[in-house]
């Protein structure tokens, strides 16, 4: 499935989040590269690990932001999503990766 990782992100009053010290957008593709290199408090193996990381590689120095993904990689990156962000981002975040 091919997936638009450019889409900003809103707050609840329906305003573009901005990068931590920056007037830049935070789009979905930045809330997922967080939380593929993030450190959670749950061991994860090196193979796991390694797959982020080849992940992150894909979408950071892809010259595209639309991006196919599989299931699977979809599937990895909610449960990723949801260990580091509230509600307001995990469904912005869950509804780009369905397309809607």
């Amino acid at each position: 499935m091919k997936v638009d990782l450019s889409v900003p992100l809103l707050d609840v009053e329906g305003k573009n989040f901005k990068k931590e010290n920056s007037d830049l957008n935070l789009l979905v593709k930045d809330i997922i590269i967080n939380s593929l290199l993030g450190q959670t408090n749950e061991k994860i193996g090196g193979l796991d690990k390694y797959k982020c990381y080849l992940l992150y590689k894909r979408i950071e120095f892809s010259e595209e932001s639309i991006i196919p993904l599989t299931v699977e990689e979809i599937t990895a990156i909610k449960a990723l999503v949801d260990k580091f962000y509230g509600p307001i981002i995990v469904g912005q975040v869950y509804s780009t990766l369905e397309g809607e």
